[in-house]
């Protein structure tokens, strides 16, 4: 079986997933959140030899609280090394079995010029589009490195579905920050879960 925890990101990435498969998404939750309080929805009874987890966190990280941290004084390296490391602290204690973890890279930002606030909907957003770029390439590539070091596989989206200056792909978006035509990522995990 394959389980899926994220934030909204993950209900739109794996939307029509062709394999068995459990989405327990839950909006808005951020990878703060989970290094600090655990998996959402996470029951014990998933570890087993057969499954799969993929985890979709950290795009409202980059998009407005990493930003929000260096603000208030820390620096933009501890503070994303603290999140990522936090998170694949509770990955691993909640998940000490398994037959593949898949950690998805995060989507690029949209551009402050394409954003469209849903209506009676507060978005936020820090930060200018090179800062929120800046966001992701760094905690995606801290992803990257503790896939390497921990045994876990890494969905790398991030470039596909990058314009050239490294944000979102407006036709390949909800207008808002989600991506839509999801097609790259089930065939990427197609190719992951493979045996």
């Amino acid at each position: 079986m394959i389980y899926i925890f994220g934030d909204s990101h993950a209900n739109f990435n794996f939307k029509n997933m062709p394999y068995k498969h459990v989405n327990l998404y839950e909006n808005s939750i951020t990878m703060h959140r989970i290094g600090r309080d655990g998996i959402f929805k996470f029951d014990p009874s998933y570890n087993t030899l057969d499954s799969i987890f993929i985890m979709a966190y950290g795009e409202v990280d980059c998009r407005c609280h990493i930003g929000k941290e260096v603000r208030n004084g820390r620096l933009f390296k501890e503070v994303c090394s603290t999140l990522v490391d936090a998170y694949i602290e509770k990955i691993k204690k909640h998940i000490p079995v398994f037959k593949k973890i898949i950690l998805c890279s995060i989507v690029p930002p949209t551009s402050n010029k394409h954003l469209v606030y849903p209506e009676g909907f507060p978005f936020p957003l820090l930060g200018e589009d090179l800062e929120r770029i800046g966001n992701t390439k760094y905690v995606n590539s801290l992803l990257k490195e503790a896939c390497l070091l921990n045994g876990y596989e890494f969905l790398d989206i991030y470039e596909h579905y990058a314009e050239l200056d490294g944000t979102l792909k407006y036709e390949s978006s909800d207008k808002i920050v989600h991506i839509i035509d999801n097609e790259y990522i089930l065939a990427s995990v197609g190719k992951l879960i493979s045996p």
